[in-house]
């Protein structure tokens, strides 16, 4: 099993060859990250608004991760935690491939799922959730 990167202690991105040679993967997907610049516009009679920089917004960056119980590990349990690091305001370093992401740690912001894959009897066995992390200041 080799490590490609984590979120703090919440979820860990891996990839494991299993005995018959197929790759199970628990990765991001479709990473974009956003840098937005700030900008405010100063009101003047009979003229235009002038223009005025005021900085740089907080980088947000977004991914898919697909969940799987193939990968090892219950997707309620990483859901759950990911629910109560977002719940309770919690902060890491997001790291991927060795780099991290920002050179600050970030928050979970947003947390959409979808249901794949579930039991007859309701035990969930994938999920794909749609993650947005902010830098944090």
């Amino acid at each position: 099993m080799a490590d490609l990167g984590q979120w703090g202690k919440y979820i860990n991105f891996k990839v494991n060859v299993t005995d018959d040679g197929s790759l199970d993967i628990l990765q991001p997907k479709d990473t974009e990250k956003t840098m937005e610049a700030k900008w405010t516009e100063q009101d003047r009679y009979g003229k235009r608004p002038k223009s005025e920089f005021v900085g740089v917004e907080n980088d947000e960056i977004s991914m898919t991760v697909t969940v799987s119980a193939f990968f090892g590990e219950s997707p309620d349990k990483t859901i759950s935690r990911l629910e109560k690091a977002l719940a309770s305001g919690k902060t890491a370093y997001l790291v991927i491939g060795g780099k991290r992401i920002c050179g600050k740690k970030v928050y979970l912001k947003t947390m959409k799922r979808a249901h794949k894959y579930t039991m007859q009897d309701g035990v969930l066995i994938q999920a794909d959730l749609d993650l947005t992390f902010k830098q944090y200041t």
